[in-house]
């Protein structure tokens, strides 16, 4: 119930509006809403009060991200693991950002060091298994897709990545498989229908 929430924390914000942790609440209802410059606005005034909330910062790189600022989001990012150098969420968002910019070891290194930290996060092992890939790292990428698609089984896009893995290691009926599976759950991926 996004709109009530942001209704409430409107309010809380309006009454206290010295409380960075107002806006920073703020800033995550308007995320959740996909308002990511109205997200961006709340949360950096948030943190213009109080430089140190790292869930503000992870949200605010996020949002510069869905925005299409790349160094922002970077530097929102960076600034987290500067407060808490173990923060999964931005070792995570980071690491993905470095992957799609192809810097491929960066982006292996963050990932890794993200799902040391939270081995239950399905994303973050999502994304480590897409840099394994790009290295070749067949097998890895593989196991870890395993895992993904364990814990999250829903999980169209991690299907269809296992499916290119295990073609990509010569596999095609076990690719095939997963390529359905995709399908079944995304009717709409291409992808994987093209790829099946």
């Amino acid at each position: 119930a996004y709109d009530r929430a942001l209704e409430h924390l409107s309010s809380a914000r309006a009454a206290k509006p010295n409380n960075a942790f107002h806006h920073q609440w703020v800033g995550f209802a308007h995320y959740a809403q996909g308002d990511f410059e109205a997200a961006r606005a709340a949360l950096e005034e948030g943190l213009s009060m109080y430089a140190y909330m790292h869930d503000a910062l992870n949200i605010l790189g996020l949002s510069r991200f869905q925005s299409g600022d790349r160094n922002g989001a970077r530097a929102a990012y960076q600034q987290v693991l500067t407060i808490n150098p173990s923060q999964s969420d931005a070792l995570n968002n980071l690491g993905y950002l470095e992957y799609e910019d192809g810097n491929l070891e960066l982006a292996l290194d963050l990932l890794s060091r993200s799902v040391r930290e939270n081995p239950d996060s399905a994303e973050a092992r999502f994304h480590l298994a897409l840099a394994l890939t790009g290295r070749g790292a067949l097998a890895e990428a593989s196991a870890e897709l395993e895992q993904v698609v364990r814990d999250q089984p829903d999980m169209a896009r991690a299907w269809n990545a296992w499916g290119m893995a295990l073609m990509q290691m010569g596999q095609p009926a076990a690719a095939e498989e997963k390529f359905t599976r995709a399908v079944e759950l995304d009717p709409e991926r291409d992808d994987a229908r093209m790829q099946r």
